[in-house]
């Protein structure tokens, strides 16, 4: 669970994580709706380290999905509900699980679609050479 405080340091929580030897890590928000830039921020910073250090170490789930999307995988589930009308206008409801009302938090998850983008795009077209997306962190060094 990731709340408030978590993302005010979000280095120190990923840190954490890391310290305890995990190679899966799902982030479920345990955030109010008025925090959506908050947790854009909090997957932002988890990003911007994750993609330089941890990339095929540890699984965080949103980051593989995101990266699935990117290559073109589905992501909804037959028989999710499909997106409401806000959502069609959104440059990336490819990536999102968007269902019959917006998330609450959709403005930190677009936030964090702006900034891994550019990544996504480079282990997108990793993956087509059949080279691992773990090949990005050197160049990022």
């Amino acid at each position: 669970m990731v709340e408030a405080h978590h993302c005010h340091q979000p280095q120190a929580f990923y840190a954490q994580l890391r310290q305890q030897g995990l190679t899966a890590i799902h982030f479920i928000p345990q955030l109010a709706a008025g925090d959506a830039a908050l947790w854009g921020e909090f997957l932002c910073a988890v990003f911007h380290r994750w993609v330089r250090e941890d990339i095929g170490r540890i699984n965080i789930l949103l980051f593989s999905e995101t990266l699935s999307a990117w290559c073109g995988e589905t992501l909804t589930q037959p028989g999710a509900p499909a997106a409401n009308s806000t959502c069609y206008g959104c440059p990336w409801l490819r990536l999102c699980r968007c269902g019959e009302q917006e998330d609450p938090l959709c403005a930190g998850y677009r936030q964090f679609y702006d900034f891994s983008g550019p990544y996504m795009r480079v282990m997108r077209d990793l993956r087509r050479q059949q080279r691992p997306p773990e090949a990005l962190m050197p160049l990022l060094r």
